[in-house]
């Protein structure tokens, strides 16, 4: 089974996407040590699980030059879609959290 061009520019791009994204979170989780405020910690980790969606395209893309066959099975497919989808609500809780504490801090009571 042959990479088609979609496939290898979706996978590559995912993974650039994916690594920009974590670059730029932990910049941003380095601020909290710096400054020792804990929304940096928070929009850190929030900004990291904000890729997680194209999490699982990266790595099925790296382990398709290792084992091309293992993408295929339904194990494989379950653990990408595992690892794709389930942070979504957390990382949404944690984004209204930041995001009520930063914005409405001054009518909080």
């Amino acid at each position: 089974m042959a990479l088609e061009l979609t496939e290898f520019l979706q996978g590559s791009f995912n993974l650039i996407f994916v690594l920009i994204s974590i670059v730029v979170g932990l910049t941003i989780l380095s601020r909290y040590f710096k400054y020792k405020k804990f929304h940096f910690f928070l929009v850190g980790v929030i900004w990291i699980g904000i890729s997680t969606p194209w999490l699982h395209g990266a790595i099925a893309f790296i382990i398709y030059f290792f084992d091309p066959l293992l993408i295929e099975t339904a194990g494989f497919i379950t653990i990408r879609f595992i690892i794709g989808y389930t942070s979504i609500p957390i990382i949404t809780t944690l984004w209204f959290v930041v995001f009520t504490d930063l914005k409405y801090n001054k009518t909080k009571r």
